[in-house]
C-alpha cells in the first residue's frame, strides 16, 4: 500500500520521547463505535512500560 505519514508540531517542553528501541506510537480507530475516529498514543515511560500518554485532547474526544 502507499505510505502514510504523521506530521506535527513538538515543543521542547514535550514529554513525549522516543527512540529507536522505545519507539512512540499512534493508534487510530472508532475504539467508541460512535462514528468518530480516535486517536491514542503510547510511549514508554522510565521504568519501560508502555503507556498511553496523557494528552489535553483525549478527554475531548473519547
Amino acid at each position: 500500500g502507499d505510505t502514510d505519514f504523521v506530521l506535527g508540531n513538538l515543543g521542547r517542553n514535550t514529554k513525549l520521547v522516543a527512540s529507536q528501541e522505545k519507539p512512540a506510537q499512534l493508534y487510530a480507530n472508532d475504539f467508541d463505535r460512535n462514528g468518530s475516529v480516535e486517536q491514542i498514543i503510547t510511549c514508554y515511560n522510565a521504568d519501560g512500560i508502555n503507556f498511553n500518554c496523557p494528552t489535553r485532547l483525549k478527554a475531548y474526544s473519547l
